[in-house]
C-alpha cells in the first residue's frame, strides 16, 4: 500500500472578480508578489537579494560604506517602490547584522517612544502586591502592623530596570555602545535602525532626533 502526498490546490484562474453581478466563490490566491510578501523570512529574502544598480562603485554604496565609517544616519529619499526600506535590509544581510530595527514614525510619534518605554503602572502594581503579601503574613498569624519602613527597603531595592523596556533607537544605541568603554569587552556589530516616513513626524522631532544623533547616547531621568 502506498501513500502518496497530496497536493496544494493549484490557484484559480485569472480574473477572479467579473464584476458580472453573479457568484464566483473564490478558491485559492496564488502567492503574494515578493514585495507584499510581510513575513520575516520574505523580508530577509529582500533584503539578501537586492542589488544596487552599478554595484560596488556606485555612490549609494560609497554612501552606505561612509556612513560605517563615520557612525553617521542615512536619509534615504524616493519615490515609492524604489527600495529605500530594502536597502536597509539588504545592509544588515550582507554583513550579518542582525535583524533589523524598524521604528514607523506617524504624526504622533515622539522621540521618547523610539528610546525607551517606562512601566509606572507595572512598578506599582508590583510594590501593592508586596504590601498584599506583608498584610497576608500579619493575617496568618503575625500581629504586628504593616512596616511602612520595610514596603520602602523592599521597593528602594528593587532594580527600576526590570519596568524599562528599550524602543528600537534606544535598542541600537544599547548595542553599539556596549564595550566601547570597557577593553576587556570587544564592542559588538553595530545593528541597521530603519527610521520609515521620517517625512511624516512631527515639526519637533527631527530636531529632537537629531540632538541625540548628534550626542551618541541619552538619558533616562
Amino acid at each position: 500500500m502506498s501513500v502518496s502526498e497530496s497536493k496544494p490546490a493549484p490557484p484559480d484562474p485569472w480574473p477572479w472578480f467579473h464584476g458580472d453581478s453573479q457568484r464566483h466563490p473564490l478558491g485559492r490566491l496564488p502567492a503574494p508578489p515578493p514585495w507584499r510578501d510581510t513575513s520575516d523570512a520574505a523580508r530577509r529574502d529582500l533584503g539578501v537579494k537586492f542589488q544596487v544598480t552599478g554595484g560596488p562603485k556606485s555612490r549609494t554604496v560609497d554612501v552606505v560604506n561612509a556612513a560605517l565609517l563615520l557612525r553617521r544616519p542615512i536619509l534615504i529619499t524616493g519615490k515609492p517602490g524604489t527600495g529605500k526600506s530594502t536597502l536597509a535590509r539588504a545592509v544588515a544581510e550582507e554583513l550579518e547584522l542582525g535583524e533589523v530595527l524598524v521604528w514607523p514614525i506617524t504624526t504622533r510619534t515622539t522621540l521618547q517612544q523610539g528610546l525607551y518605554h517606562y512601566d509606572a503602572i507595572g512598578r506599582l502594581h508590583a510594590v501593592s502586591i508586596r504590601r498584599q503579601k506583608l498584610e497576608l503574613r500579619r493575617l496568618l498569624g503575625n500581629d504586628d502592623p504593616v512596616d511602612e519602613d520595610e514596603i520602602k527597603r523592599l521597593t528602594d531595592e528593587e532594580d527600576i530596570g526590570d519596568y524599562i523596556r528599550l524602543g528600537p533607537l534606544g535598542t541600537a544605541f544599547a548595542v553599539s555602545n556596549q564595550g566601547a568603554t570597557d577593553p576587556k569587552q570587544p564592542p559588538l556589530r553595530p545593528r541597521v535602525l530603519l527610521i520609515d516616513e521620517i517625512d511624516k513626524s512631527d515639526i519637533d522631532l527631527p530636531n529632537d532626533l537629531l540632538h541625540v544623533l548628534e550626542q551618541g547616547e541619552f538619558e533616562i531621568p
